[in-house]
């Protein structure tokens, strides 16, 4: 889901979770919040985000079905191969279309639409 996530520009980091055996091998993603609360996001867009992060999964899911592999070495690969992909590229414009909406606080980017 990591790996997917940086495709649609959207940071995460794996995170433990209960349950988990390893911490190489992590089932659960945490996100920075505090980041998305001071560009101004409210409960509302934070659904939105559980949505794309859903989808996320689910893509990955897939790619590691077409990969046939738990392994990252075989995950990478098919992933390159689907990077392309409809579902990637509709993911990427929703992203791309909630992050504008929330300019980043104190770098200008709000007013570059201003002029």
């Amino acid at each position: 889901m990591e790996k997917v996530c940086d495709l649609l520009h959207v940071t995460l980091n794996k995170n433990c979770v209960c349950g988990d055996r390893s911490a190489f091998s992590p089932g659960g993603v945490r996100i920075g919040t505090p980041a998305l609360t001071t560009r101004g996001l409210k409960e509302a867009e934070f659904v939105k985000i559980g949505e794309i992060l859903h989808e996320a999964a689910l893509i990955a899911k897939k790619v590691q079905e077409a990969a046939g592999s738990k392994k990252m070495k075989d995950f990478n690969p098919a992933l390159e191969k689907m990077a392309d992909s409809e579902a990637i590229k509709a993911l990427q414009l929703r992203v791309a279309t909630l992050a504008q909406a929330f300019p980043m606080p104190g770098l200008g980017f709000d007013k570059l639409n201003s002029n």
